[in-house]
């Protein structure tokens, strides 16, 4: 399993996995919550095979 964090958009209803990111990326804000841009970051772990996700809330 990798650890990374899945960014859901709320404009575009897209998501996309981030194996790494700074903190100017999550911007200050709580795992969880929306971000300035409409983003949620949610902290997880992702099977390399089977690209299943694990996400902690």
């Amino acid at each position: 399993m990798e650890h990374g964090s899945l960014a859901s958009e709320s404009l575009t209803g897209g998501a996309k996995w981030h194996t790494s990111r700074s903190v100017l990326a999550l911007g200050g804000e709580k795992i969880g919550e929306y971000t300035a841009g409409g983003m949620v970051w949610f902290d997880g772990f992702r099977c390399a095979s089977c690209r299943l996700l694990v996400l902690r809330f």
